[in-house]
């Protein structure tokens, strides 16, 4: 019995793998993909794919070859590991009599982590602690509430991460989004304020002016209570049920999109100080940014937040919905339906629109002086 992990390239050993109705019918009882040679890999664990190519077994002959299945699933975030069809060990002396039999390959699949969603749901942006916007656009999308609790949803409810800090009622959205947990139409996704918080929850580290809903969580025994089971059922990324569409709080290279080991994790929750790199690189805050949206329009949609624009933005395949509710704007949400979304925001009832800490890729995209000229946009809002 061979355990397979997910998002792995197992390399299959060629000398018996002229059994191939064997092998192709024991990776099709797991859910793996069956690729003959390492040149035909790359396309099968690239996204679109990638996001259904958990499983991938490649035929290979030669050490030239298996060097390659190395380097192309490294650069893709893949695992890799080894069937060995060969009588110098165990596992292999197992698997290669079966192959003589011609009787079934034993492969099972180690239970990973993997979140989905339903192909309709509704997306919120950053919500960082506005709380009065959150109802007023959940409202607006046709959700009922009794008190806290949600009463109708008209479809699933996806939170994109960054519940608290910033904004002014933080302990407010803990309380909504602790109401409603566990609800199969209620899901949170991580978000890199979230992952603070937790990390330093029970510490004595000074309190950034970034990260003050601390002070609550440290000081008040039921919210930090409710905050911890919230992070409890939260998870990383939601990938929809047929596939096309997907969704973490901050924008990444693709390759990490979808996947459950610790970088591609922690990638997906996310992106370090976009200015500072920029700064850092002596380049536009855009040129950071342009290879997220270098996609295709046909791809899957990737729905993030994390990076404050002035517009909620759909640019190829790529949607940002964080449109800084918290300094005066509004908050964005992404109604996505398969792999098409049409955005809902509310304004804030707060007029004043501080705008300075926006960053400017909207109007840049439109710039073909600062980002590549052949990026189409759409951007659309309902407010």
């Amino acid at each position: 019995m061979i355990n397979m992990k997910a998002h792995t390239v197992y390399m299959v050993v060629r000398p018996y793998t002229q059994k191939k109705k064997i092998l192709m019918r024991a990776a099709q009882e797991v859910g793996a993909l069956y690729v003959e040679s390492p040149h035909l890999l790359e396309n099968t664990i690239s996204y679109p794919s990638s996001l259904s190519a958990h499983h991938v077994l490649v035929e290979i002959k030669n050490q030239e070859e298996a060097d390659q299945v190395i380097v192309l699933a490294g650069c893709h975030h893949y695992g890799v590991g080894e069937i060995l069809f060969n009588a110098e060990s165990s596992v292999g002396a197992e698997l290669s009599h079966l192959i003589e039999r011609q009787e079934d390959i034993a492969l099972s699949v180690e239970q990973v982590p993997h979140y989905t969603m339903n192909d309709e749901a509704l997306v919120v942006g950053d919500i960082h602690g506005c709380y009065s916007h959150l109802r007023a656009l959940l409202r607006k999308a046709g959700f009922l509430f009794a008190g806290d609790e949600i009463t109708y949803y008209p479809m699933q409810l996806v939170l994109n991460g960054d519940l608290v800090n910033k904004g002014p009622s933080s302990a407010d959205v803990i309380r909504f989004v602790y109401s409603n947990l566990g609800h199969p139409d209620f899901k949170v996704v991580l978000g890199n304020h979230e992952l603070y918080i937790m990390q330093h929850i029970d510490d004595v580290k000074p309190i950034s002016r970034y990260f003050d809903y601390l002070t609550t969580a440290r000081t008040n025994r039921m919210q930090r209570n409710m905050f911890r089971e919230i992070y409890r059922q939260s998870v990383p990324y939601l990938v929809s049920r047929s596939r096309t569409s997907a969704v973490h709080h901050s924008p990444c290279d693709y390759k990490y999109v979808g996947k459950s080991d610790p970088v591609s994790i922690q990638k997906q929750i996310h992106l370090p100080s976009i200015r500072g790199q920029a700064n850092k690189q002596n380049t536009s805050v855009d040129e950071i940014l342009y290879p997220y949206f270098n996609g295709q329009p046909n791809w899957p949609l990737v729905v993030n937040g994390h990076v404050t624009t002035k517009r909620p933005l759909l640019i190829n395949n790529r949607a940002m919905i964080d449109t800084g509710a918290f300094l005066g704007c509004y908050l964005t949400a992404a109604h996505i339906m398969d792999s098409t979304c049409q955005f809902i925001s509310t304004e804030n009832v707060n007029s004043a629109r501080n705008t300075m800490r926006l960053n400017p890729i909207a109007s840049a995209i439109q710039d073909a002086s600062s980002v590549r000229r052949n990026v189409p946009h759409l951007v659309k809002a309902l407010v």
